[in-house]
């Protein structure tokens, strides 16, 4: 399409329907400018008044508009409940996984509650496996409960990651 643009307007030009100079001196108002005779345009033609170029630039405020709604999250505890506070940290030790975890709760001094480990682990011909260790803590004092425990894995295995996954309603429940 370009290369037909060109061809006319080159043959326009070849057969002197070009634009009528008034000025005399080979110049294109920048109204009938195009890419291909940059050169040759000149400025907009200035008023008497004050000797200023007229320039009309109309301004358009853009309107964005977004709205966002999110469900409501359930933040006030059962009665019981509390919340608890996971920590853990992990390491391969050959074929075997120390995993030490910790909770903190602070609302409430006696308590006890329920959560699970997920391992996941890849062999030597990439096939990644997941396993998931149910585990219970329970505190008689207001110390954060620490708890350091050694699972076993295969030897040819490389560990991936450990995460704690737990329940709001298990995950920490007051001792009354």
């Amino acid at each position: 399409m370009r290369i037909l643009q060109l061809i006319i307007f080159t043959g326009a030009l070849l057969s002197g329907q070009a634009y009528a100079d008034p000025i005399g001196d080979g110049s294109i108002p920048v109204d009938r400018c195009d890419s291909l005779r940059l050169d040759k345009c000149r400025p907009a033609p200035m008023s008497t008044e004050h000797n200023t170029p007229k320039i009309e630039i109309k301004q358009h405020k853009p309107q964005i508009k977004r709205s966002l709604s999110l469900p409501e999250q359930g933040a006030s505890l059962e009665d019981g409940a509390c919340e608890a506070h996971f920590n853990i940290s992990y390491m391969q030790m050959h074929d075997q996984i120390k995993v030490e975890t910790s909770v903190r709760n602070t609302i409430c001094v006696a308590s006890g509650g329920d959560y699970a480990l997920r391992i996941r682990t890849v062999s030597e011909s990439g096939d990644a496996q997941t396993q998931s260790i149910g585990q219970s803590w329970s505190r008689l004092d207001g110390k954060d409960w620490v708890e350091t425990e050694y699972y076993p894995m295969d030897p040819n295995s490389r560990l991936l990651w450990v995460r704690v996954k737990s329940k709001r309603k298990t995950a920490c429940l007051c001792d009354t």
